[in-house]
């Protein structure tokens, strides 16, 4: 497995290539206004739209950069051992490609690294998103992603299904599909999660994933989550951060399903938000 400083490197790239892409594209676009069919009048607003997408993208890769710099970093965040108690509220923070959870003292617990599997899956997702926001899923595009958990070295491929929902596909590193997540709901968001026909946990938000809770099958509640919550008893440190403040009503360590499903939540979440 790849170090994780050199996925972060190639997701980068990754996406200064899509917004590269997407730029020329409009140029090309706005060179057709040269052709005797064609005036700048019928071109110029297809090459505008795709200026602007390109220039998005490339935007938040140079903020994606500027946040993973050492010195918008925890400076004493570290690696918890397996033996360490889960405290009962802790944080989601979404970083530069991968999603980390802490305790309120900035004690990392684990780490889920997220990417998309080609530059094409790039370029589709970031044209597909700005141009069908109101999607639930994101877009309606079929996007595959990759999510590595540093921890346990998990490895899995995500892949979302085409349409407006969020429906997605997971494999593990043996491309055995492991988990299935289905949108239910629409306007009151809803999410779940299988392993076979068996429902793990779903999750239930007003449709603006700002609220989250996260129930049991049976619709306990083990989970709430608030976009962007800062915490009273440590607020300084999460007044920079972006993320989900949780209180968790469950005993022990989170399973590493429940974690990936939050990760994949998370992840949503900003795919719906960035474009």
């Amino acid at each position: 497995m790849a170090k994780m400083d050199e996925i972060e490197s190639i997701d980068r790239k990754r996406k200064l290539v899509s917004g590269s892409v997407i730029v020329m594209v409009g140029g090309i676009v706005a060179l057709g206004a040269l052709l005797p069919w064609f005036n700048w009048g019928q071109v110029q607003y297809p090459a505008m739209l795709l200026w602007i997408i390109g220039g998005l993208k490339l935007t938040v890769v140079l903020y994606e950069i500027y946040k993973a710099s050492p010195s918008s970093l925890p400076k004493q965040s570290f690696m918890v051992a397996d033996g360490d108690e889960w405290p009962a509220r802790m944080y989601l923070k979404n970083e530069a490609g991968h999603t980390r959870l802490y305790n309120l003292h900035e004690r990392a617990y684990f780490t889920y690294w997220c990417r998309p599997l080609s530059v094409k899956n790039e370029v589709a997702s970031s044209l597909i998103a700005s141009m069908t926001q109101g999607g639930n899923g994101g877009n309606w595009w079929p996007v595959t992603y990759e999510f590595i958990q540093d921890q346990t070295g998990a490895h899995y491929t995500i892949y979302k299904k085409q349409g407006f929902k969020a429906n997605f596909v997971i494999y593990n590193d043996e491309d055995q599909k492991v988990f299935e997540i289905l949108q239910e709901k629409k306007k009151e968001f809803q999410l779940l999660l299988y392993k076979g026909n068996d429902l793990r946990w779903q999750a239930n938000s007003g449709g603006d994933l700002d609220y989250i809770s996260v129930d049991t099958p049976d619709g306990i509640t083990a989970l709430k989550l608030k976009r962007d919550g800062i915490p009273l008893e440590n607020p300084r440190p999460f007044e920079r951060y972006s993320g989900y403040l949780i209180d968790r009503y469950i005993n022990g360590r989170m399973e590493d399903e429940l974690l990936l499903f939050l990760s994949v939540l998370d992840a949503l979440y900003r795919v719906r938000k960035q474009y």
